[in-house]
């Protein structure tokens, strides 16, 4: 709940309760990073990346990454935030080959789009 509602405060202090696992999935197989980025909680999501950047690359129960799911959501700025924190901009959905372009595009995403082009 504190990555949905963007809550960094209640973040940070489960940052600090030893053993706290960020990697856990929801039924969907989201973590708290997919979670943020889909909610576009944009503080919450460069928070959990300071704590850990490998979740850059989990992957939810239809191989989506939390880079997938902003861009398909149109969140340009959590675009933004993952690029800075190492995201591979050319990472492409492994069942059709969609890149983050095509899912932007294909929900009419125009500010997101525009970002990817740039």
């Amino acid at each position: 709940l504190a990555a949905e509602h963007g809550d960094t405060k209640i973040l940070r202090t489960l940052r600090s309760v030893p053993g706290i696992d960020i990697h856990i999935k929801n039924v969907d197989g989201r973590t708290p990073l997919h979670i943020a980025a889909l909610n576009n909680r944009v503080g919450a999501v460069k928070l959990l990346l300071e704590w850990d950047h490998k979740l850059l690359s989990a992957r939810d129960n239809k191989s989506r990454t939390a880079y997938l799911l902003a861009a398909a959501k149109g969140h340009f700025k959590v675009l933004e935030v993952l690029k800075n924190k190492g995201q591979d901009m050319n990472e492409s959905t492994p069942k059709n080959g969609w890149t983050a372009l095509h899912l932007a595009a294909e929900q009419g995403r125009v500010d997101a789009v525009k970002f990817l082009l740039e």
